[in-house]
């Protein structure tokens, strides 16, 4: 999932050497995504990422009232070969997961 519209720039500072997910994410096209282009994200949201993005440990964010999705390149693995990744990034939780939507809202 490359979209042309970011491949000929540079990501932004807080994605760079993060990794396959670092450059997933910043190739996507953010645009007309709820949360905006990552260059206008929250810092509290870009400081996540960036940490996330920088760890060996598998990490997930669920980020904002719709519980975006964010994961790093150790947690990868969990979402299948050909399962999930990379479309949930930055895709609700109760889109990217309807099967686990019951289990979030008990809590």
């Amino acid at each position: 999932m490359k979209d042309d519209f970011r491949k000929n720039q540079s990501p932004p500072k807080f994605l760079r050497n993060g990794g396959e997910m670092g450059r997933v994410i910043g190739e996507k096209d953010w645009a007309n995504h709820p949360l905006g282009i990552p260059e206008k994200w929250p810092l509290s949201l870009r400081m996540s990422v960036s940490s996330m993005l920088k760890t060996a440990f598998p990490n997930f964010i669920l980020w904002g009232e719709e519980y975006y999705c964010f994961y790093n390149d150790a947690y990868r693995p969990s979402l299948g070969k050909d399962g999930k990744h990379p479309f949930i990034i930055g895709q609700k939780f109760e889109e990217a997961f309807p099967e686990l939507i019951e289990t979030l809202k008990k809590k």
